[in-house]
């Protein structure tokens, strides 16, 4: 007998359908957008992150998830979602 059984074709497609629900969001997460910041100085920085938090002082605070990448005193924009430089 050749093929498959119709449950050991259920147990693949089972299987499939719980490896996407765990990778769908993940890859969803990992999207970056460009944070593109000008400084009091007039410099031009870019940044790959997620989110930007504005502090009362003017300055934003950078991160790509959880991750602190850095703190710019100046403008900020993000830019979704590609990245060119």
């Amino acid at each position: 007998m050749k093929g498959w059984t119709l449950i050991e074709a259920m147990i693949v497609v089972c299987i499939l359908g719980i490896l996407a629900a765990v990778a769908i969001p993940a890859f969803q997460d990992a999207k970056l957008h460009v944070i593109t910041c000008i400084t009091e100085e007039g410099d031009v920085v870019k940044f790959r992150g997620t989110s930007i938090q504005t502090d009362h002082d003017g300055s934003y605070d950078i991160f790509n998830g959880k991750e602190y990448l850095g703190t710019v005193k100046g403008r900020c924009s993000r830019i979704s979602p590609q990245y060119d430089g």
